[in-house]
């Protein structure tokens, strides 16, 4: 309840805008940023029915959330779809049972993870503690639980990669013994990737896999030329399981993959530094009894 009220605050207050290319009020969180609008307009919180932001539609999508079964749709560039979309998402194999935890609790028997996916800032791209302040406001502990993902000090490459890796390692701690991290990623700066390198060596990860994945084309202020359309998933595990390998994956073979979606410049840019941080770290998951091979390893 205090999740969905939370997220009901986005659209209902007097900074939000109307879009209307969609017919549909805009959130105030809506382009990773606060948008100063052009005409403001309210939303009635207690209507049943309309509105996306109302306190139903709010409690209404934070229960769907609640499942603990999830199904992924994967895109099928085999399978052809109708010709104004170019392509098409099928559903996976059956639906897997997913047990939530706290992040910070100990581990144990009960609560050891199988798999730890996640989505880090992007080095300098966006302060989202900052951003989270509007939420964190009216909570009774407003304040952040420690120090956010961000380049500072005076080597601010070494600094976010020494952070991350302290956020891994913690990540480690909550996983089975065999089990992979991966997280998604993309920059065309280079101290972005060169901080990523930091945080695997001081965690000592290695990377068992890498490869693309179109997460925002959909999206028109993306797809501006110079802005990354593609993350870069990085599977990753500790190096004693792992024994050291060549890294054959190239852009042309990704963009062969891909066809009929296109990979820009600034794409082009954050594959590169993917695969040159990625190469003199790659392994293969060591043959052993104790580890068990994911379908992370073998993309």
């Amino acid at each position: 309840m205090t999740l969905a009220v939370s997220n009901a605050l986005a659209t209902n207050n007097k900074l939000c805008s109307y879009a209307t290319d969609y017919g549909r009020l805009s959130a105030l969180f809506s382009v990773r940023g606060y948008p100063l609008p052009a005409l403001p307009v309210e939303l009635n919180p207690l209507h049943p029915d309309g509105g996306r932001g109302t306190l139903r539609q709010c409690i209404e999508r934070v229960a769907r959330s609640a499942s603990d079964t999830v199904r992924r749709y994967v895109w099928d560039p085999i399978v052809q779809a109708p010709a104004a979309t170019g392509f098409c998402f099928t559903p996976g194999a059956d639906g897997a049972h997913v047990v939530c935890s706290p992040a910070d609790s100990p581990p144990n028997a009960d609560n050891h993870a199988d798999l730890c996916l996640f989505d880090p800032p992007y080095f300098d791209y966006i302060a989202y503690s900052e951003l989270s302040e509007f939420y964190r406001a009216w909570l009774p502990m407003s304040t952040l639980a420690g120090n956010p993902l961000l380049p500072r000090g005076a080597d601010p490459v070494e600094q976010f990669g020494l952070d991350l890796a302290a956020a891994l390692r913690a990540n480690l701690r909550q996983l089975r013994p065999g089990r992979p991290i991966a997280f998604t990623y993309h920059s065309a700066n280079p101290d972005a990737w060169r901080a990523i390198a930091v945080a695997l060596d001081d965690a000592k990860l290695a990377v068992t896999a890498l490869w693309p994945i179109r997460s925002d084309g959909h999206m028109g202020h993306h797809s501006h030329p110079g802005n990354c359309e593609w993350d870069l998933v990085v599977c990753c595990r500790p190096i004693t399981e792992t024994t050291p390998a060549t890294f054959t994956a190239t852009i042309e073979g990704w963009q062969a993959l891909t066809t009929p979606l296109d990979i820009g410049d600034a794409d082009r840019a954050s594959m590169a530094l993917a695969i040159a941080i990625t190469a003199p770290r790659f392994a293969t998951l060591s043959p052993s009894p104790s580890l068990e091979e994911h379908p992370c390893d073998t993309r």
